[in-house]
């Protein structure tokens, strides 16, 4: 995956652009491909309380018990956020 697509999932994210979510997956980023620091696109959906993304991230089969680096999978990140 080219970094400068990686690097454009967490302001999508951010903001829940699910449209922009699709894009970028489309060029073939792998659902669980880590982000940044660790992070999934579904753990960092939960971060940022991105419900949209979220759901769509787990309709197209992202692995919710993936550990971030911290030791935590996407359920315990999102009832932390």
């Amino acid at each position: 995956e080219p970094d400068s697509l990686l690097s454009a999932i967490p302001r999508a994210l951010s903001e829940d652009n699910l449209e922009a979510i699709k894009i970028l997956y489309g060029y073939g980023i792998s659902i669980d491909t880590t982000i940044v620091n660790g992070f999934t696109g579904l753990h960092l959906s939960c971060i940022y309380g991105s419900l949209q993304c979220m759901a769509w991230f787990l309709l197209q089969g992202a692995d919710p018990e993936i550990l971030s680096k911290e030791g935590e999978n996407a359920f315990e990140i999102a009832a932390a956020n």
